[in-house]
């Protein structure tokens, strides 16, 4: 099993965060296992078919056995057919075909800007007390507006920066986002609204500068700080609250009607105490679209002794590095990946696995970004290679550092060295049990 907190893989993270952990766990599944991993440059090809235009580098790779290829863009890969990736962007057409599979799902219309009669009919004959206005075609909680009440709703419309939108009505319950692999609910999160919680000391202001501390210290939150807007502030003064109130202890304070990670939003590990409902529901999303992997967003309302689970969204390139990286809760290791990686290569499920081999990302994306490669593919950790890590003392000079580094290219080892918080050195390496014995004489007293 892998370590997720390792040091050195978490410093490769929080490199990879600025492209894509994504790719990265799914390409270090398939990298652990002996299977062959290629990270390649934007690219037109045929391969990348289904690409979207606003990819960066290392996160399109290629994976291969020797006998069979596969090819992915973050967590999309080339057994997903194009056409049902263009349909579950349409937000609109993905209901239309739920519905058509008794999927319960959120009542709404989509509406361009201009169209007030349209609105103003839905507002008449709805009963919702609150809306949601979302891009109809947007991703990664984008402009989407949240506790729309009716009065604001029309204004809602012209204002939002998307000309055309989808506006439903609002459900209250627990936010799921389900990642079904191959018919399987495999890991589940819970997403939050955005709070903290009070002590009876600090202000709401200094709470939040304490959650933001957590967050630097998750590489799928770091870039995502929970930050006071004047949103923020009106939702607060709802509440006859303001940044300067000091909540009393255990008193949970919400900040923000959204649920979105990027705006401040929790992401916590519930697999095991959500009800089969959700699973089940969220399996039938994806047999609807006859879909290999998706992440599946659903609400579940409880009232009156009964359930029921909605479906929001289907996202055919849904993120999975949350599942590994929650802010609560035992993250699920890397088992999306692993499930990824196991429905695309079947023949691999049983070979010799490398825990504790981490791809060095840093050296992947120096080579992409100076133009002369257009690929870059790693080495295939073959099952008699071996793979070891060397400590080296916060003493060790940089002249020591280079003559370990130059006989590590001259063995063809391959690896990084990581400097740790205390000062040390950790060469993590991977190659033939000869060549490493080899390696290791230079270590040996003369």
């Amino acid at each position: 099993m892998v370590n997720m907190h390792d040091p050195v893989l978490m410093s490769q993270l929080t490199s990879a965060g600025l492209t894509n952990i994504d790719s990265y766990l799914i390409a270090l599944a398939a990298f652990q296992r002996g299977l062959s991993v290629s990270f390649h440059r934007f690219t037109s090809t045929e391969e990348f078919h289904f690409k979207s235009d606003e990819g960066y580098l290392a996160e399109l790779f290629s994976v291969t056995d020797g006998r069979h290829t596969h090819y992915f863009n973050r967590t999309i890969g080339d057994l997903t057919p194009p056409e049902l990736s263009v349909i579950t962007t349409d937000k609109h057409r993905t209901k239309e075909r739920l519905q058509k599979h008794g999927i319960p799902v959120p009542v709404g219309i989509v509406a361009n800007k201009g169209q007030q009669a349209l609105v103003e009919k839905f507002i008449r004959i709805s009963s919702a007390r609150e809306f949601v206005v979302k891009p109809f075609d947007g991703s990664l909680s984008r402009d989407v507006r949240v506790g729309v009440p009716p009065a604001e709703l029309l204004s809602c419309v012209q204002e939002h920066p998307d000309a055309r939108v989808v506006i439903e009505e609002q459900i209250k319950g627990d936010e799921y986002r389900v990642s079904v692999v191959d018919g399987k609910a495999v890991a589940i999160t819970q997403a939050l609204q955005p709070h903290v919680i009070g002590d009876g000391v600090r202000t709401i202001e200094e709470l939040v500068a304490e959650k933001n501390r957590s967050r630097v210290a998750n590489p799928v939150f770091r870039y995502l700080p929970l930050k006071i807007t004047p949103d923020m502030v009106s939702y607060l003064a709802a509440g006859e609250l303001t940044t300067l109130s000091v909540p009393e202890p255990g008193q949970r304070v919400i900040l923000s009607h959204s649920f979105s990670i990027h705006q401040g939003g929790d992401i916590i590990e519930v697999t095991d105490a959500v009800s089969s409902e959700v699973k089940e529901v969220a399996i039938r999303a994806c047999e609807a679209f006859g879909m290999l992997f998706a992440g599946v967003d659903v609400i579940e309302r409880r009232q009156g002794g009964k359930t029921e689970v909605y479906v929001l969204e289907l996202n055919s390139r849904g993120s999975i590095e949350a599942h590994s990286y929650p802010l609560a809760g035992e993250g699920r290791n890397n088992t999306v990946a692993e499930a990824i990686i196991d429905r695309y290569f079947p023949d691999s499920i049983h070979n010799r696995r490398f825990p504790e081999a981490v791809i060095n990302v840093k050296g992947v994306l120096e080579a992409l970004q100076n133009g002369l490669f257009s690929s870059v593919t790693l080495p295939t950790l073959a099952s008699d290679w071996v793979h070891k890590r060397i400590k080296l003392g916060p003493e060790s000079g940089d002249r020591v550092l280079r003559r370990i580094k130059y006989s590590f290219l001259r063995h063809k080892l391959y690896g990084l060295l990581h400097k740790t918080d205390t000062g040390e050195f950790i060469f993590d390496c991977a190659g033939p049990e000869a060549d490493f014995q080899d390696f290791m004489k230079m270590f040996s007293p003369r």
